[in-house]
């Protein structure tokens, strides 16, 4: 999933449509271009979401160690 989200960025990144800031802040380009605007608005909300999503499962995953495993199976 993250490998993913990575890939899109440095192909939105290499279109031009974002950059990435010296403090790896992603910022979306302002463009003369009307189809780099329009990508970018209409990308916008799905990187938002994959970003806010990705944060909620990252902190709610329970904290493992390496003695235990990393999936818990549950039986009904």
């Amino acid at each position: 999933m993250l490998q993913d989200f990575e890939q899109a960025v440095l192909s939105l990144k290499h279109s031009g449509a974002l950059a990435v800031s010296a403090a790896n802040e992603i910022v979306v380009q302002k463009s003369l271009n009307k189809h780099t605007t329009f990508y970018s608005q209409m990308f916008e909300p799905f990187l938002l979401a994959y970003w806010v999503s990705s944060n909620y499962y990252l902190h709610c995953a329970p904290q493992t160690t390496r003695n235990s495993p990393a999936v818990v199976l549950v039986s009904f």
